[in-house]
Formats: structure tokens, sequence, C-alpha cells
């Protein structure tokens, strides 16, 4: 679950939907389901056609989005606007307007639906298996994720190429 702090009526819920994914019967699909509650007006939302499934490729435990049982699932909503939310399972995906915008969108985990390449656009690798998703609470553009590849932040998720610092301090 997911509270939204600038409006107390929202929350989202995440969660495992049953799914697996198995390559070798090429069966792809979403591992989870995404709604919205509406305390003001008493009414669920359903979004999960909005989680990600990249064009091309399918790579089971990658892409579409992939949970591994629930192992990986974290969703958070940024402190200052209801409808930018970003949620891991595998990968981590934001979503700047949920209400107007069609897809979730990757920046971070695997490189791309096309392998298990680590994520790295101009910093540091990110590692895939989301368990922790924290804005910074003195800036709200600040994100830390915890995976299981330790903990990283970007200074910019509104980024159009969303870039990470390792955090580390070449801990293993």
């Amino acid at each position: 679950l997911g509270s939204a702090p600038s409006n107390d009526d929202i929350i989202y819920a995440l969660y495992v939907n049953g799914f697996v994914q198995n390559a070798n019967a090429n069966l792809f699909g979403q591992e989870a389901d995404f709604w919205q509650y509406d305390f003001g007006t008493d009414s669920w939302t359903d979004y999960s056609s909005k989680l990600p499934d990249e064009a091309g490729n399918n790579s089971q435990g990658n892409d579409p989005f992939a949970v591994q049982g629930g192992y990986d699932l974290i969703v958070s909503v940024k402190p200052d606007d209801e409808n930018f939310v970003v949620i891991g399972g595998t990968n981590v995906y934001k979503i700047e307007d949920l209400q107007n915008d069609a897809e979730f969108l990757r920046i971070g985990g695997y490189n791309s639906n096309n392998g298990y390449a680590l994520y790295e656009r101009g910093g540091d690798t990110h590692h895939p298996d989301i368990h922790m998703l924290k804005f910074n609470p003195n800036d709200f553009n600040i994100l830390f994720s915890g995976t299981d590849g330790g903990v990283h932040r970007t200074d910019d998720v509104n980024a159009s190429t969303v870039t990470w610092t390792n955090l580390n301090n070449n801990y293993q």
C-alpha cells in the first residue's frame, strides 16, 4: 500500500495477482494489479493497464511487470503530487501523471526488457529486485531505493533520464 501525503483521501494498492511468468511455456503477463482507492468518493479505480509491458522482447522476471511472487513489491507516492507514483518489482518504474500518462516508465533495475544487464544511464548501475522506495522528506525530487544490490539515490526523479548514485560505500 502507498498513501498520498498530499491527499489523505488517496491510497494505492499494488498486489500479487497470482499470474506467474513462464518463458518455457511462452507465458508472459503482469504479475501484479494496481488500484487506487479514493476515500472521498468511496471508489476504487483500476490502473492495472498502466503497469509496464515494454514493446519488443519479454524477459521472464523482467518484463512485463514482474514481482517474484511478492519478493519485490513496493509502491510509493511523491509527497507533493498524488498522481506521481513509483513502483518496484524486479525493476523500478515511475508514472508522473497517473491520470493522463499511458504507462509506467522504467527508471532502474535491469537495463531494458531485452535481457538482464543492470540499468545504467550516466551514473552508477542500479540493481534489480526493488524492496524500498522512499522520497527525501526535505526534497521531493530525491528518491532512495533499497534493492538486492543495496541503497541508491537519484537526485532528480523528474528527469527524463533518471540516474542513480550508489550509496553502499564499497560494502558487498
